[in-house]
């Protein structure tokens, strides 16, 4: 049995005894709030191998969801679940709902993301999970042209049931990139065989006139964007044309984090872009949002292109402003205090030489170090050692100068 997740697939993390055991600690109205949750979780588990969800249904589930966005119920829950745990139980579900070719609970799952713009537990929209997830299920390690026509045929499949779905849409072009990545290959550009840039590039164009035919539709999905400035990454866009694309839709959907992050895909040096760019874009986009996030964005922006550009050299070959970085570190944790980004945010303090809030991050860990920010538990201990023992050294001189 799987819990069904088109509402809160966060119901998979927690079972419903756990929901109830935190009731009797709350006040009434946040009662009111974790029962409204569980029921949600409880209404709707089901068997997902058999489950075949009507139009009604998906309907219903929406309106009931508007009434508790709508009455506060299901926004000031915190929620139960970390960020990996999260991601995780999305990949697995939307592999599930794949490989069953259930599209109504896809498309259920993606219009309820985009219309209440959930988010996860680190501030990532759960809209980004479940098309990273749609993407992860087109695997372009996969070569042969069997395995392709199998992928296009059930991303068609999607369109055809749901032809005004702007997410049905940007599956079929999130196909068509993947599959010509599946020539490409993801190393070095120099290592690619050269009859492998044809169909590359032939896979990027059929992506970017999909995406434009059918932008109608599929723009009302923040996606689009996304989608298209990887579009105009692998074409090498002219930059005044990548800044009206970004522009555009910064102008509609300011708060969607993936359009700000494909932008550093194209200002990045592996790009053929440079720090300077990445510096400029991260001030602008910093001033553009500082109003709802504060600093964050910027910080995001960092993370982001240390993870896609820059990996440990963050602080040697990037121009990032450490101070600047700290303060959107603060306004991004006073927000999503999740474990996920306070190892990140602990590592990135720790590369950056600031002891003290490298220390103070790592004492605000609750878990134990999360592998997936630190690559190796010795960097966390290295880490670590280092910032404590500067923390000891100034308790003892302040303990022997008080005697």
């Amino acid at each position: 049995m799987a819990v069904f997740a088109i509402i809160l697939p966060d119901c998979a993390c927690r079972s419903h005894a756990a929901f109830f055991a935190d009731l009797w600690s709350l006040r009434p109205e946040r009662q009111l709030a974790v029962k409204a949750r569980w029921l949600l979780c409880r209404t709707f588990h089901v068997d997902a191998t058999f489950s075949l969800i009507s139009k009604n249904i998906m309907k219903l589930q929406q309106m009931y969801l508007s009434f508790l966005v709508a009455f506060g119920l299901v926004i000031s829950v915190p929620g139960h679940c970390d960020e990996l745990s999260e991601r995780a139980s999305m990949n697995k579900y939307v592999k599930l709902m794949m490989q069953t070719q259930n599209v109504t609970e896809l498309e259920a799952l993606s219009s309820t993301y985009l219309s209440t713009q959930a988010r996860t537990s680190s501030g990532i929209w759960k809209l980004t999970v479940f098309n990273t997830a749609i993407s992860l299920a087109f695997d372009s390690r996969h070569k042969g042209p069997a395995y392709w026509a199998l992928a296009e045929k059930w991303a068609r499949n999607w369109v055809e049931h749901y032809p005004e779905s702007p997410a049905a849409h940007i599956a079929y072009a999130q196909m068509l990139l993947n599959h010509g990545w599946s020539f490409r290959g993801t190393g070095y550009a120099k290592d690619v065989e050269a009859q492998n840039w044809a169909p590359f590039a032939e896979y990027t164009q059929q992506a970017r006139t999909y995406l434009e035919t059918h932008k109608t539709i599929a723009a009302k999905d923040p996606s689009w964007y996304e989608l298209m400035a990887v579009v105009a990454k692998q074409q090498s866009w002219p930059e005044r044309e990548f800044s009206k694309l970004i522009n555009e839709g910064l102008e509609r959907y300011p708060a969607f984090y993936q359009i700000y992050f494909a932008a550093i895909g194209y200002y990045g040096p592996k790009w053929g872009g440079n720090a300077e760019s990445i510096e400029k874009f991260a001030q602008a986009a910093l001033k553009r949002t500082q109003s709802s996030e504060g600093f964050g964005m910027y910080a995001r922006i960092y993370w982001v292109a240390s993870q896609t550009n820059y990996d440990d050299r963050l602080f040697s070959d990037s121009l990032v402003d450490w101070p600047v970085m700290k303060k959107g570190i603060d306004d991004v944790l006073k927000k999503y205090p999740d474990n996920w980004n306070i190892n990140n945010f602990a590592r990135f303090a720790c590369l950056s030489g600031d002891k003290k809030k490298t220390a103070e991050l790592i004492s605000r860990m609750d878990t134990p170090p999360l592998m997936a920010a630190w690559d190796q538990i010795s960097d966390f201990q290295q880490c670590k050692d280092w910032a404590y023992a500067e923390q000891a050294t100034s308790d003892k001189s302040l303990h022997t100068d008080t005697q």
